[in-house]
C-alpha cells in the first residue's frame, strides 16, 4: 500500500496558519516552541526551521490572544463574524451560505496578506491548484469551517479538549462540541484527555493523530457527579439555564466567601431553577460546584494535555511522521507505518 505523507519534510519548513477566537494558548505555544527551534538554527544546531507561522486568523477583534500572537511578529487578520454577517444583510451567523462566504473571504484576505514572492517572510504558499500547500491549526476557533477554508489547505487540525475515541450509545463520539469538558465530568468520567484530529466538515469528527496523557477528574467531584446521575433526572437543562445565565453563576463562587450580591444572585438563581426544574437547593448548589470544577479543570488541560499534544502533533506532521489515507491517520515508527485509529498517546 502507497502512503503519502500528510507534508514532505523536503520542504521545510511546514507554513502554519493559525486560526483563534480568544487566547490560543496552543497556538502560542507552537509560536513559542518554534522560537526554540530558531535559536537551534542560529546556533548551528538544526539545519532549518521544522515548522513556521507568521500570520493568523481570528472571527474576534477583541481576542485576548491578538497582541500575545503579534508580539511573535505574527500578523493577524480580524474580521468580526457578527459584523460581517450584519453589515452584509446574511442569515444569523449560524447560517450555512453564510458562514462559507465568511470562510470565502478569509482564505482570499490571506492570500492577498501572503507576499508569495518573497519565500522567507510567507506563512504558506500556493500550489498550482491555487490552494495552500500547508496548514492551518484551530486553537480554540469557535467555529465550524466550511468546505471553502478546508479544501484550501493540505489539512487542518484542531485541538479538542475530551477524549474523542469514547462512544455514545449510537456509536458517535459522545463529548463534542463547545462544553465537552463538562459534559464528561458531569458524565462521570474519571479522567479527560486532549484529542487533536483532522478537520472535517463535522464537528470534532476528524480522524485523531495525536492524544494527549489523562487528567485525572477529583473524586469527589465524581462522586458528586454520580449522585446526580442517579437521583436527578433534570441535571443536563438546569445545566443548559445556567450556561444562558453565565455571568450570574459565575458569581456564585463556593471557593471564597461570597458577598451580600452573590448570596443574592444565588438566591435568584435557587428560585430560578426550583420553579423550573423543581430542583432543590442542595442539587442546585452541586450543579453549580461541578461547573466552577469543570472550568478550573479545562484550564488545567490547556497546560497539562492541549498544549504537549498540538505540538506533539505539528512536529510529527512536519517530520513527515504522519500520513492521512482512507480517513484512517498512519503514523511511520521504525520505518513502518502503522495506522494509528485512536491517535499517537502521550504517556506524559
Amino acid at each position: 500500500m502507497r502512503i503519502d505523507t500528510i507534508f514532505d519534510p523536503e520542504n521545510q519548513p511546514m507554513n502554519i496558519v493559525g486560526f483563534f477566537s480568544g487566547g490560543a494558548s496552543s497556538y502560542l505555544a507552537v509560536l513559542e516552541k518554534q522560537r526554540v527551534y530558531q535559536r537551534e538554527v542560529d546556533a548551528g544546531k538544526i539545519e532549518k526551521l521544522p515548522f513556521r507561522s507568521s500570520i493568523a486568523f481570528t472571527d474576534d477583534p477583541k481576542a485576548s490572544g491578538i497582541k500575545k500572537i503579534e508580539a511573535y511578529g505574527v500578523q493577524v487578520i480580524k474580521n468580526d463574524l457578527e459584523q460581517y454577517h450584519i453589515t452584509r444583510g446574511l442569515p444569523g451567523i449560524r447560517d450555512k451560505k453564510a458562514r462559507r462566504e465568511m470562510d470565502k473571504d478569509t482564505v482570499r484576505e490571506i492570500r492577498e496578506t501572503f507576499d508569495f514572492d518573497n519565500a522567507e517572510s510567507i506563512g504558506s504558499a500556493l500550489n498550482e491548484l491555487g490552494e495552500f500547500t500547508d496548514f492551518a491549526l484551530l486553537s480554540g476557533y469557535m467555529w465550524y469551517l466550511t468546505d471553502a477554508a478546508i479544501d484550501s489547505f493540505e489539512v487542518i487540525q484542531n485541538v479538542h479538549p475530551a477524549d474523542l475515541t469514547i462512544k455514545n450509545e449510537k456509536g458517535k463520539r459522545k463529548f463534542i462540541g463547545d462544553n465537552a469538558v463538562l459534559d464528561a465530568i458531569v458524565a462521570g468520567q474519571t479522567y479527560t484527555k486532549s484529542s487533536i484530529h483532522i478537520v472535517t466538515q463535522g464537528i470534532d469528527e476528524g480522524p485523531l493523530t495525536v492524544q494527549s496523557k489523562a487528567l485525572e477528574v477529583e473524586p469527589e467531584i465524581v462522586q458528586w457527579a454520580s449522585e446526580l446521575k442517579k437521583g436527578y433526572k433534570n441535571t443536563k437543562a438546569v445545566i443548559s439555564t445556567l450556561l444562558a445565565n453565565k455571568d450570574e453563576w459565575h458569581i456564585v463562587d463556593y471557593s471564597s466567601p461570597m458577598n451580600n450580591s452573590a448570596v443574592g444572585i444565588r438566591e435568584e438563581l435557587l428560585e430560578l431553577l426550583h420553579e423550573e426544574y423543581s430542583v432543590n437547593p442542595a442539587e442546585a448548589d452541586t450543579i453549580i460546584r461541578v461547573m466552577h470544577y469543570s472550568e478550573k479543570h479545562q484550564g488545567k488541560m490547556k497546560t497539562e494535555c492541549d498544549i504537549p499534544a498540538f505540538i506533539r502533533s505539528v512536529e510529527l506532521t512536519a517530520a513527515g511522521q504522519l500520513a492521512l489515507k482512507d480517513g484512517k491517520v498512519y503514523m511511520l515508527d521504525n520505518e513502518k507505518w502503522t495506522a494509528i485509529l485512536n491517535g499517537h498517546q502521550l504517556k506524559t
